[in-house]
């Protein structure tokens, strides 16, 4: 399909971009390792995003542009915490405001600051994650080790996943 597209473009970069796009998707795949990235905590300390994970976690993400959406988040992984303790859960987000922005949503929302992060080259990290919307979750083992490239965690069958996951049973992507 890709290459189709790439014969009846004249855009050359939206020809970049769909290539960069597939190749991202291609490493995203069930059962690759998640792609190293850098992200910054709340306490503005940089990590590797694989050395936290430790456990199988759900990293998800969310946008400052969207107050409902960021909101409606977090109170819906609070909820999954509380049904799946086994499981981490990483916030992260996608926007490149400075960190005091960041910092007072967290703050003005009470939303926990442990496992809360914000990309340090966010603009790199969605185009490597391939994250174009902001309801995206990516589930991986704990060896950072894709199980899911594209989870949605208010998707009806989200639970079930999560359920299978914490059985050991074999995720399949949808």
């Amino acid at each position: 399909m890709l290459d189709f597209y790439l014969l009846k473009s004249t855009d050359e970069n939206d020809k970049t971009y769909m290539k960069e796009m597939v190749a991202s998707l291609k490493r995203l795949r069930y059962g690759n390792p998640l792609p190293n990235l850098t992200v910054v905590n709340y306490d503005n300390t940089q990590h590797s995003l694989t050395t936290i994970i430790s456990k199988p976690t759900i990293i998800y993400f969310w946008t400052s542009n969207r107050k409902t959406q960021y909101r409606n988040s977090h109170y819906k992984v609070k909820d999954l915490k509380s049904k799946f303790p086994e499981i981490d859960f990483i916030s992260v987000n996608i926007n490149d405001n400075d960190d005091e922005f960041w910092q007072n949503i967290i703050n003005q929302y009470n939303f926990p600051k442990t496992n809360e992060f914000k990309f340090n080259n966010s603009k790199e990290a969605r185009k490597t994650l391939a994250v174009n919307y902001s309801n995206k979750a990516i589930i991986v083992d704990e060896n950072g080790i894709i199980l899911h490239p594209n989870a949605n965690i208010f998707n009806s069958s989200f639970e079930k996943t999560l359920e299978e996951l914490t059985q050991k049973k074999h995720l399949f992507v949808q």
